[in-house]
């Protein structure tokens, strides 16, 4: 008999339910009107009080119990434990109490909106205020061995990952950073003296969708919309979905964009049925996820050898060939100059933004920065690592959607994924030659290798699932090789 058999009815339930409320924030994001996002927002929470029924009901933990007494294989026992710490938070808090959280972060979510509208942190700063404390008391409940809140908050998205280590990578790879664009500083920047054609909305939505065709995103699974802060998300077995947004002055985001989440969504549509059979398609760590996402992004999108590619789909979108070299349009792609917005972000400066935001949730959330103290800090973080400051908060501090809804601990996953990512490329450049197929705009043995060494690995622990994929712990020089030989792009 299955192990886990006892389970499946419980699970399919939980299953159904966040189905549902896939689809919620689908909508939410793409084309719910402003009017009713509060209606269509409260039933989050509502869908919330029916998951904590699940884990309320007496036979379900008695038949979770009396799985994790037996001998399970590594991906049961990530299943029944993660089923298990949501049950002992239930077993903390009364449904006042996580009611109250939910509707906190609700608030949020509602009030920032408003407050990009308004173009105003003063209008956010209650919820803003509301929110970290609801944070900070749901950390509080979830506590177990972390030695702060804050790692409550890490365990959430990154499977045990401990504050300290964190402060140790981002540390060594910060200070890389900005030394190294001390460096590319003294070299040109911008390339205004190269043509570069613009796109039309219309002409980059076409674009998006040879992107997502030529990294093998598979349409009869998937689909695509628009939303102001581009994401991705798994709804159920055949069903992936992602957005994108469209500048009208720089085709790049949405080129890049559609990298970024079809890199998702390649791991969603790669997971095999086992993966199913076993319930495990949310138990990946954020930074897995995000490193999939990075990985087609940058490691691959932004490389030399698919610069050709590229400039191949823009010819055929524009009808004409393009009046400028490889080398040049490759300089393009990998424009380097420090800015203010983190999805605009170059490759070589973007993990700047994710430990700025590191360093200020970690201190919201551990009570060492206040709420109304926060703006501040963000602009003396920028001008400190970047050189540059907010000029309102649409740029600053208000840019972001991930802190609205309670997701402390996600940002980390960003600058992760690009460590992640850089160790699985120099793994998996044993077996192939990454190099031609890029230059080949041939990536189908890249997404052949990630389905069959990485991704039936993805619901471990992180440190566990990178052991196995590439046979080393974590590490960031990696992606400090592969940055310091990038650049300066000459």
């Amino acid at each position: 008999m299955d192990k886990i058999e006892p389970l499946k009815t419980y699970l399919g339930q939980l299953r159904h339910y966040r189905h549902l409320s896939a689809i919620v924030n689908f909508d939410l994001e793409t084309i719910c009107p402003d009017s009713g996002q509060a209606q269509e927002a409260a039933l989050l929470p509502f869908i919330q009080t029916k998951i904590d029924d699940i884990y309320s009901d007496g036979q379900f933990q008695i038949a979770l119990k009396e799985t994790a007494q037996q001998d399970l294989d590594p991906f049961q026992r990530r299943l029944v434990d993660i089923h298990l710490r949501e049950i002992d938070y239930l077993s903390k808090t009364t449904a006042e109490e996580r009611e109250g959280i939910r509707q906190a972060y609700n608030d949020s979510m509602v009030s920032w909106r408003k407050a990009r509208q308004l173009n105003s942190f003063e209008y956010y700063l209650p919820y803003f205020e509301s929110l970290i404390k609801a944070a900070q008391k749901e950390a509080a409940f979830r506590r177990k061995n972390e030695s702060t809140l804050y790692e409550v908050c890490l365990y959430r998205s990154d499977l045990g990952l401990k504050e300290k280590e964190l402060d140790r990578l981002f540390g060594e790879l910060g200070e890389f950073i900005r030394q190294k664009l001390k460096e590319v500083e003294l070299t040109p920047r911008t390339l205004n003296y190269v043509l570069i054609p613009s796109l039309s909305i219309e002409e980059q939505k076409r674009l998006s969708r040879k992107a997502l065709e030529l990294i093998g995103f598979d349409f009869s699974g998937g689909a695509i919309s628009t939303s102001i802060h581009p994401f991705s998300d798994f709804f159920a077995p055949g069903d992936s979905r992602l957005t994108n947004r469209y500048d009208a002055d720089d085709w790049r985001s949405a080129l890049f964009t559609a990298f970024h989440e079809g890199g998702h969504c390649l791991q969603f549509q790669g997971w095999d049925r086992n993966h199913f059979d076993l319930y495990l398609e949310n138990t990946a760590s954020m930074a897995n996820c995000e490193t999939h996402s990075r990985l087609f992004e940058n490691l691959i999108g932004r490389s030399y050898g698919l610069t050709p590619t590229i400039m191949k789909m823009v010819e055929e979108i524009k009808g004409e060939p393009l009046e400028v070299s490889q080398r040049d349009f490759y300089r393009h792609l990998n424009q380097v100059s420090p800015s203010l917005i983190r999805t605009e972000a170059d490759e070589l400066t973007y993990s700047l933004h994710i430990i700025i935001r590191y360093e200020i949730e970690r201190d919201l959330i551990n009570g060492k920065l206040s709420a109304k103290d926060a703006k501040a800090a963000w602009a003396e973080k920028y001008r400190h690592y970047l050189g540059v400051e907010p000029k309102d908060d649409l740029t600053g501090i208000l840019q972001d959607i991930h802190w609205t809804d309670g997701s402390f601990g996600y940002f980390p996953a960003y600058a992760l994924g690009n460590l992640y990512g850089a160790q699985i490329m120099e793994r998996m450049g044993r077996d192939i030659d990454i190099f031609e197929l890029d230059k080949e705009g041939n990536l189908s043995p890249i997404l052949a290798w990630l389905q069959e060494h990485d991704f039936p690995y993805d619901c471990l622990p992180g440190e566990e699932w990178i052991k196995r994929v590439s046979g080393k712990p974590l590490s960031a020089r990696p992606f400090i090789e592969y940055l310091d030989e990038k650049y300066p792009i000459l």
